[in-house]
């Protein structure tokens, strides 16, 4: 009779375990930030409209209760209770308020690797989708400073968020991953209005030619996009959370003039510096 040996039992004990790991999960996890810029929660009534606005970031509606409606050039969709709605950044829209309405905003970017947008890369298959009962307590935590409650609304709006996308395939980043976090971390640390493809590619040890080439591959935009991405981003970021002057947020990112910033920033964003800072946006 065969007497089972600990090297058997050993065997036997890794045969049983099986192990699935997935690059394109850790990749995805650690390299995206779900970036707020503009949130709360509001009531509004019939009187509550913003005509023609565009949207300088993706908004997120949470409606708890009530309706309205809102318009682009090419749809139109009913604002109702119990429903989530996703409006792309850039989008031209409309809103109005059929009765009172109380709503969740949210105004973000799903950043990756600091240097392009999940959704504009992957654009929302729909627009409207309906959301569990269960999401309006999780809700009421909004406001609180605590970790716990801040993780789980993070993970929630996350969640609501995913609901919105095409199941497309994680953007696969050059190889070696050392290699591209250098370049993500040089045009992070360095993104100013006169950063060149040349600088970038000098750095990091590239031709301009292959890292022209790169950044369309992986973020399916050019390297003067993404850099005018990021300098809006600061812009905006600058504008709403400092109290530095116009010209000073404009020499910072790179301008010498603050005329011309502010003709760049309202050529991407719609409105001035001073307007955006003053929170002209359809939620104020």
């Amino acid at each position: 009779m065969h007497t089972q040996t600990t090297k058997d039992r050993n065997y036997k004990k890794q045969e049983s375990i099986s192990r699935v790991y997935s690059d394109s999960f850790s990749e995805l996890v650690n390299c995206t930030r779900l970036n707020l810029y503009n949130h709360g929660r509001i009531v509004v009534d019939e009187r509550w409209c913003d005509d023609n606005v565009i949207l300088s970031q993706h908004v997120l509606l949470l409606v708890k209760s009530g309706g309205g409606v809102y318009e682009t050039p090419k749809k139109r969709l009913t604002l109702r209770a119990g429903w989530a709605f996703l409006v792309p950044m850039h989008t031209e829209v409309s809103f109005s308020c059929s009765s009172v309405m109380e709503k969740y905003y949210f105004f973000f970017r799903l950043e990756y690797h600091g240097l392009t947008d999940l959704i504009e890369l992957n654009p929302p298959v729909h627009q409207e989708r309906p959301v569990a009962d269960d999401i309006w307590p999780l809700l009421e935590s909004y406001g609180r400073t605590d970790v716990s409650s801040n993780l789980g609304l993070e993970g929630l709006l996350l969640g609501i968020i995913a609901g919105f996308l095409p199941r497309t395939a994680v953007p696969q980043p050059v190889s070696p991953p050392e290699k591209f976090h250098r370049i993500s971390a040089y045009i992070n640390n360095n993104c100013r209005a006169d950063l060149t493809l040349g600088d970038v590619a000098r750095s990091c040890g590239l031709t301009s030619g292959y890292l022209s080439s790169l950044c369309k591959k992986t973020f399916g935009r050019n390297f003067k996009e993404i850099i005018t991405a990021k300098i809006l981003d600061r812009s905006r970021k600058e504008l709403r959370s400092s109290s530095r002057k116009v010209r000073e947020i404009a020499g910072s990112l790179g301008f010498n003039d603050e005329l011309y910033f502010s003709k760049y920033f309202k050529k991407h964003c719609g409105m001035s510096p001073l307007e955006y800072r003053a929170g002209r946006e359809m939620y104020r």
